[in-house]
């Protein structure tokens, strides 16, 4: 069974989460920036101890956490049911276990990538990158759906909202590129504290990928982080970016997998 975490709990949570960082780091960068008690947070742990199974439920996503061997993995799947997410994220491994369930392979997508940590990146000419504000928020939202490696896991508007909230907390920057007054490109940490910094929402417009606005960005917000001494980590799921990281032998740190509800 599970229950939901007490406020003394959170230091013996983030103990058992910093041992495989690689496979829980937004839970542990979530709980560690904004303990318990934030109204945008609801973690759940194993009734007995030790803690074998986190869940943490952020805006409308579940992240999990466990080892496969002693998850409770009926506990997950019931916090699953009840909690009625748009998105559920974690362990590659501990996933496969939830889609044994008749009905979360019949309700969610799903979506497998791999977690890197940047040692380094190749410094590019950067030209027109600017530090996005909350105003930027919803434009960036927008952006970012009309992919389809996203589309799946936000909705604009609650996208937008968290966004913004990383923004006021101090969690999050967004750097973007306008072109004629338009956003064409971005990119973002999703999280950032305690010398750890996570690169998400790599987006160029479709119609705007003649010219490698990507790679500039990407080596921009990853060069900036390391001048600030920041470990970074980077969730990857297209096959020839991954590829193309293990070629350049990058740390691949863990494995996830997303489940993404299908909407009607």
């Amino acid at each position: 069974m599970l229950r939901l975490a007490k406020q003394e709990e959170t230091e013996e949570i983030l103990s058992y989460l910093e041992q495989d960082l690689g496979n829980c780091i937004y839970l542990y960068m979530d709980i560690k920036k904004y303990g318990l008690s934030d109204n945008h947070i609801k973690v759940w742990v194993n009734e007995e101890k030790p803690i074998t199974t986190v869940i943490m439920r952020y805006f409308d996503s579940l992240q999990i956490y466990g080892d496969v061997q002693e998850a409770d993995i009926t506990g997950i799947y019931k916090c699953i049911l009840n909690e009625n997410v748009q998105m559920i994220s974690g362990k590659k491994i501990l996933v496969d276990k939830l889609k044994t369930f008749d009905n979360i392979a019949a309700e969610y997508d799903c979506k497998d990538g791999s977690v890197f940590i940047f040692e380094n990146y190749r410094t590019f000419s950067y030209k027109g990158i600017e530090r996005a504000g909350i105003e930027d928020c919803a434009e960036i939202a927008t952006l970012i759906c009309t992919d389809g490696g996203f589309a799946g896991n936000y909705e604009e508007e609650g996208l937008a909202c968290q966004l913004r909230d990383r923004l006021k907390s101090g969690m999050g920057r967004n750097y973007i590129i306008r072109k004629d007054g338009k956003i064409i490109a971005h990119i973002a940490t999703f999280a950032e504290n305690m010398g750890i910094a996570v690169t998400s929402g790599l987006i160029v417009d479709a119609e705007c990928r003649e010219y490698p606005y990507g790679a500039m960005m990407e080596s921009y917000l990853v060069n900036e982080l390391k001048k600030e001494k920041f470990r970074i980590y980077t969730f990857v799921n297209d096959r020839k970016r991954i590829k193309m990281l293990r070629a350049m032998g990058t740390e691949e740190c863990g494995q996830y997998e997303k489940l993404m509800k299908r909407r009607s």
